[in-house]
Parts: structure tokens; sequence; C-alpha cells
């Protein structure tokens, strides 16, 4: 086979060696090394390139540079190599099952999953255990009972009342409270007394006519009124009737010849009552207390928002 190919190819370089003279035509078919015979040509040409006529055969060949089988169950079966994937999707499940430790049994993992968060399937253990968490009991009346000390008040809300007149030294007794306040006040129950104490304060007479004659005296005056206020008309341009000059310092010192009336205009001064028992009255309203103790100490509760009977 080998040498008749070779053959070929020298007579298609060399010619046939004949010593006829050569034709163009010729000449040119050994410059180009082609054969007339096209079909012959062809043969040549594929011992060039190793080529099989059998397409199968060159199927085969190449399934060798590519490694890769027709029958496409057994590619499948190579591939399950790469991938490391099972055909079966059961058994696949039981793989995965490794990698995210889960089980099948919903209520076996919900097992386990009370072991992270410690909690128990009893609703009311679960409850028991909080007890300990907020310090908190179940026994309302008994909760009612501790917090009694955490305000320190009484079930007893007559007690708490009476407690509660030290703190703001008031008395049951409003009569009393009265009459202890007349001495932050120095205030008489006298008014009219009153009114003549503070005659000595503005130095006037109850006499306004005894009063007039005394000022006689600033102005070295005449015993002869008449006399003085003839003079003095000149002076002060004032009336020569001493007892219109009386009237006259009545407005410089707004005095009131009934020492009585006095008395009441100072009783506006210091707001105080002649009556003490009103005044005991109107401080109640000052310490915001009431006489009625027990009546307080029911005040109180809301205060502390405790209630006396817990249950």
């Amino acid at each position: 086979m080998h040498t008749m190919r070779l053959t070929l190819i020298a007579v298609a370089i060399f010619g046939t060696g004949s010593l006829a003279a050569p034709v163009p035509g010729e000449d040119l078919k050994g410059m180009f090394s082609t054969s007339v015979d096209v079909a012959r040509r062809g043969e040549d040409l594929k011992g060039m390139f190793t080529t099989s006529h059998d397409a199968e055969k060159r199927g085969e060949d190449l399934k060798g540079m590519f490694t890769t089988s027709h029958d496409a169950e057994k590619r499948g079966e190579d591939l399950k190599g790469m991938f490391s994937t099972s055909h079966d999707a059961e058994k696949r499940g039981e793989d995965l099952k490794g990698m995210f430790s889960t089980s099948h049994d919903a209520e076996k993992r919900g097992e386990d999953l009370k072991g992270m968060f410690t909690t128990s399937h009893d609703a009311e253990k679960r409850g028991e255990d909080l007890k300990g968490m907020f310090s908190t009991s179940v026994d309302v009346a008994r909760r009612g009972e501790d917090l009694k000390g955490m305000f320190t008040t009484s079930h007893d809300a007559e007690k708490r009342g009476e407690d509660l007149k030290g703190m703001f030294t008031t008395s049951h007794d409003a009569e009393k409270r009265g009459e202890d306040l007349k001495g932050m006040f120095t205030t008489s129950h006298d008014a009219e007394k009153r009114g003549e104490d503070l005659k000595g304060m503005f130095s006037t007479s109850v006499d306004v006519e005894a009063r007039g004659e005394d000022l006689k005296g600033m102005f070295t005056t005449s015993h002869d009124a008449e006399k003085r206020g003839e003079d003095l008309k000149g002076m002060f341009s004032t009336s020569v009737d001493i007892e219109a000059r009386g009237e006259d310092l009545k407005g410089m010192f707004t005095t009131s010849h009934d020492a009585e009336k006095r008395g009441e205009d100072l009783k506006g001064m210091f707001t105080t009552s002649h009556d003490a028992e009103k005044r005991g009255e109107d401080l109640k309203g000052m310490f915001s207390t009431s006489m009625d103790v027990e009546a307080r100490g029911e005040d109180l509760k809301g205060m502390f928002t405790t209630s006396v009977d817990n249950e």
C-alpha cells in the first residue's frame, strides 16, 4: 500500500520518465504535481491527511480525543462521580440531613429546640419558673401584705391619721389651734383693747378737743384759743376754731374717737377673727388637714395606691 503511494507521488512529481518530447500541458502537470484523474488524486490526498472513508471509524477515533461516550446513560453515570450526586432523591435527602442536622420527625425537632430556649411544654410549670424571675407571688393578698412594709402604711386608717398629726402639728381641737395662732399675730380677742393699744403708737387722744389743746403748746399759742386762732390764721391759713383744727388732725393720723371702731379697722390688717374657732377652720385650708383623722387616713391611702383590704 505504501509502495503504491510513493510510486504515485513520484510519477506526479517527476512524470513517467519518457524520452518523448515534452508537451506543454504535460509539463504543467509536472510543475503542479496534479493528476488528470481527480478521483485518483483524491485517493492520494487521503493518505496525506490519514483520514478514513468510514465516518463511523472516524467517530471512534474522535471518542479517544474527547473521551466521551455515545451512551448518554453511561455519561450520566460518569458525571455522578464528578458532582457526587445520587439519582435517588430520597438518598440525597438523607445525605443533606447530616449537613443541617435536621430531623424528619417534627416532634423530635421540637424537643431539641426546647433545650435551646429552656422552655417547658407545661405552661403552668413555666409560670412557676417566671415567678422566681420577677419575685412575684401568686397570692395577691400576700403580695399586698408585703407592699404594706414598703410604704409603712397601716391597715388602721384612723391610726394613720394620728401619725400624720405629728407631721403637720395640727390639733383635733380647731378652737385650740385658733388660740395658738393668736400669739403669732399678737392680736387680742378684745378689739376694743387693741384699739386702746394703738392709741399709744400714734399718740392720739380719744378726746379730739383735748388734742387740739395740746397742739396749741407746739406752736406757742395763747391760752385764749380765739386769739391763737387769729395768730395761726396768718401762718397756716387755718381756722380759728380749734375744734375744727382737731378735725383736720384726724385726717393726718386717720384715727377715730371710737377706740372700738379702731380695733375693727386693725382686724383687716392682720386678717384675724375674734372667733378663735373660726380661725382654726381657716387654718385647716393652709395645711389641707381634716378634723376627721379617720377621713385623712382614707385620703392617704390614695397617695400610696395601697388598699386597706388587699383581698
